[in-house]
């Protein structure tokens, strides 16, 4: 896995056409959760999601670094104003040659917000995941406080999952500015572990299936890209 040129992202664009963006028939996430949420602009109109994995890495979709206006993150936040977030610059990314999945460095660490960890596992067909996510909510506009929702995974690829909405309704979906949102289980003991990131998928809100990232055939290299970050500060 390298660091990614302008025009190799635009040629995998081109191959995955995501339509996805928030959490269309989610829910609002209360202040305080999930604060490894990262949110991602880019120029003056492309919003995506991410997620903290790790000090100053934020995994999300490899199309949404494809405009190379990297542009700003904003980790732990609940409102899109940026309340209670911290805002990082996005310097450089390294994507996956194989899905659309990419690892986003920030120009400086996030302080006290503890990363999720990167699943190293396949998921099964049947378990249940969450996604937060920045996009639509099924309307015109961006929503204004982070979504969340519960998906059971359908089908299991070599390179991707299918997923579909669980809860709270079966039509709980993707949408717009989603993209990049990560797809975690939630451990009894608390801890959150990343499986995939949100690709596209049909219009929402929708009851079918939504194509995500998986992130465990990736999680050596991503390791190793974490690792070495700590060791170069």
């Amino acid at each position: 896995m390298t660091k990614r040129a302008l025009i190799a992202a635009v040629a995998l664009t081109a191959v995955f056409t995501p339509q996805a963006g928030a959490v269309a028939r989610g829910v609002d996430v209360a202040d305080g959760q999930y604060r490894f949420n990262a949110r991602l602009t880019s120029g003056p109109t492309q919003v995506c999601t991410g997620a903290l994995i790790g000090a100053k890495w934020v995994a999300t979709a490899l199309h949404c670094m494809a405009s190379g206006e990297f542009g700003e993150a904003v980790i732990g936040a609940t409102t899109s104003d940026g309340a209670g977030g911290q805002r990082r610059r996005v310097v450089s990314y390294t994507g996956s040659d194989q899905a659309d999945f990419a690892v986003a460095e920030l120009d400086r660490p996030a302080e006290g917000i503890t990363p999720l960890l990167v699943g190293s596992t396949a998921p099964k067909p049947g378990d249940v995941v969450r996604l937060v996510g920045w996009g639509k909510t099924g309307g015109t506009e961006v929503a204004k406080r982070l979504q969340t929702g519960q998906f059971v995974v359908d089908r299991v690829d070599e390179w991707v999952l299918g997923v579909r909405g669980w809860g709270p309704n079966p039509n709980t979906s993707a949408c717009a500015s989603d993209s990049g949102g990560p797809y975690f289980a939630e451990r009894p003991d608390g801890t959150a572990v990343l499986v995939s990131v949100e690709n596209s998928g049909p219009l929402c809100p929708h009851s079918e299936l939504e194509t995500t990232s998986r992130v465990d055939p990736h999680a050596k290299w991503v390791g190793q890209l974490i690792n070495k970050g700590a060791t170069d500060r």
